[in-house]
């Protein structure tokens, strides 16, 4: 979103996203232990390095064996046959940078692998794409140029546009059976298909997303679904378009 159209929407965006604070539940970090050996005694251990924000720390979850280290590193045990050593660097509501600066105050022992779980803050702030980017990058050269780290791997951002408790997103005009954002839009993708209930509020039933990247001549890139009703009876809901977001 442009920097001119953030101003014009600035205080409808400041209030939805006070709304979205005051409903969101602030939950702890997962207890238990945050570094450990998983495996046999003997043998040579591959060692995982986890690290990142609230997603790596395990919130939402009560012990890490359930949260993301726990699971990877049952999921390489399992893979591999071999021990895992590993260790957790996280803390909830860190950006790219602020991990970066919690690694380098203390950095981790040496590892074959590290795992970066971040960027879902780096949105939050508004850091721009191309930016955080480069910050990602300046973790896994500092990781590896100091031997830190044999391999760097980064979690994919998760699809924070489906997350139930922001605003509905701005329900778009239909001509011809083409959904309208400034003009027609032209489908660029085939459909990612969601099947899920958690945004059905009203208990509707299941709800079905078909998610498309479009393009207006206008804007360029977005991001819009089109809402279907698991009923095929309802004909008006088959043609509900939204749009998600916009392409930075």
């Amino acid at each position: 979103m442009s920097l001119a159209l953030k101003l014009v929407l600035s205080p409808l965006l400041v209030a939805q996203a006070r709304a979205t604070r005051r409903r969101a539940l602030v939950l702890p970090e997962a207890e238990g232990p945050r570094e450990g050996r998983l495996g046999p005694r003997e043998g040579r251990a591959v060692r995982v390095l986890i690290a990142g924000d609230s997603s790596a720390a395990g919130v939402g979850v009560t012990h890490q064996r359930d949260a993301v280290a726990g699971h990877l590193v049952a999921a390489l045990q399992n893979r591999l046959r071999r021990p895992v050593e590993w260790i957790l660097r996280a803390r909830s509501g860190l950006t790219t940078v602020q991990l970066h600066a919690l690694l380098q105050a203390e950095p981790p022992s040496a590892v074959d692998v590290a795992v970066v779980v971040t960027g879902v803050n780096d949105v939050i702030d508004q850091v721009p794409s191309a930016r955080a980017v480069q910050h990602r990058a300046a973790i896994a050269d500092w990781l590896l140029d100091r031997g830190l780290a044999r391999h760097v791997v980064f979690a994919p951002l998760p699809p924070i546009g489906r997350f139930p408790l922001l605003p509905q997103p701005l329900r778009l005009t239909v001509q011809r059976e083409t959904p309208q954002y400034h003009g027609p839009l032209r489908l660029l993708t085939r459909p990612q298909r969601i099947e899920a209930g958690w945004w059905d509020e009203e208990g509707k039933g299941l709800a079905l997303r078909d998610y498309f990247i479009a393009r207006s001549e206008t804007v360029g890139l977005v991001w819009i679904y089109r809402e279907r009703p698991a009923s095929p009876s309802d004909s008006e809901a088959q043609a509900r378009w939204y749009l998600q977001g916009l392409y930075a």
